[in-house]
């Protein structure tokens, strides 16, 4: 990917996505190749952002509250001013009659979740360049087309593996720690979802089934969770249908169950407190490094973080919980000013 890197450093693009987790593993991957993000939440924010800011190129979400990137693109198509600007598709499992609609509405390209990062960059340097935002290169670049979704049933579900973090790991940098934060989120996040789509059931409420089946499987699938991605899309062919009948659930909650088992069993993301008093110099030096990081959103390498846990005093340590967490979440800006704390505050808590 190196190629590529070189050409899309300084680029400004806009990731119109409501779902969090894959907000954050897009936004890491390309951060990472020296892209600027910014981050719309629905079709109406991603419109609201492109009135005040500059971008090289949208990725666009399909499936989003408040306004579907469907909608959004066809507004932003209306205005002469973005007529040119490449927008790139990311949706779950699209078919080839589904990414005709697309292509009608207004996009360029469409990459079907979970993300390939080849694929994906492929198309944003081929539309970027067509654009004349780079130098011509006709040959560069991917083919993106997407086939209809392949035939899904309880017995290739079992036949794959529960998990396969080889792209998300791509995607994070090979960052072994986020990875593993982000799946012990998403088993939190996700706790209430069996119980979540029962009351769907029990209230015939076929339409919201089917947005809550489709946002886990595209999450599932960037994480890398194969088996549940795999019985989500098995469960959304079913209920197209109409309501899902008890075995149908009872298949699907049986994947579900076992994969955030496992994501329990392989989150070792507890740190063990440090019993010592801190070396002052070490940690001064840690910290004026990671703000020059954080300041220019730049790559916070583990062992940067490790170093400074290592060398905190026990009375920082709670603090420092709190700051990785908020690297993880991407919220540098307030990162920043929880370090000022961490240099303010005693090695030692005097006692009450």
């Amino acid at each position: 990917m190196t190629d590529f890197n070189k050409q899309l450093i300084g680029l400004h693009i806009l990731v119109a996505e409501d779902n969090l987790f894959n907000q954050k593993i897009i936004q890491k991957f390309l951060n990472l190749l020296g892209i600027n993000v910014e981050i719309a939440n629905n079709g109406k924010e991603a419109l609201a952002l492109l009135e005040m800011i500059k971008f090289d190129a949208v990725l666009m979400d399909i499936d989003m509250p408040i306004m579907d990137g469907i909608t959004a693109t066809q507004q932003l198509r209306s205005q002469a001013r973005f007529a040119m600007l490449p927008v790139i598709a990311l949706t779950a499992a699209v078919t080839e009659v589904e990414r005709n609609q697309y292509m009608a509405a207004g996009m360029n390209d469409v990459i079907s979740k979970p993300v390939n990062p080849t694929l994906l960059l492929s198309a944003l340097v081929r539309w970027i360049k067509c654009h004349g935002v780079m130098t011509a290169d006709k040959d560069i670049g991917l083919e993106c087309m997407e086939t209809d979704s392949p035939i899904i049933d309880k017995q290739s579900i079992e036949e794959l593996p529960y998990f396969d973090k080889t792209t998300l790991l791509v995607m994070l940098g090979n960052n072994q720690d986020l990875a593993v934060r982000l799946l012990v989120d998403f088993k939190e996040d996700m706790e209430n979802f069996p119980t979540e789509i029962a009351a769907m059931i029990a209230a015939k409420d076929i339409s919201s089934i089917r947005a809550h089946i489709h946002s886990l499987k595209g999450v599932a699938g960037n994480l890398g969770a194969l088996q549940l991605q795999a019985a989500a899309m098995l469960l959304g062919e079913q209920i197209k249908t109409g309501l899902p009948t008890i075995n149908m659930v009872n298949d699907f909650n049986a994947v579900f169950v076992k994969t955030m088992s496992m994501i329990a069993e392989q989150s070792q993301f507890a740190i063990a407190a440090p019993e010592n008093t801190g070396n002052s110099e070490i940690v001064r030096q840690s910290i004026s490094e990671l703000d020059k990081l954080l300041k220019e959103h730049d790559f916070i390498p583990e062992a940067l973080l490790n170093n400074l846990k290592e060398n905190l005093a026990t009375a920082k340590f709670e603090l420092f919980i709190r700051l990785r967490k908020l690297i993880y979440d991407l919220h540098y800006q307030d990162a920043r000013l929880l370090l000022q704390q961490l240099v303010i505050l005693p090695d030692i808590q005097e006692a009450l």
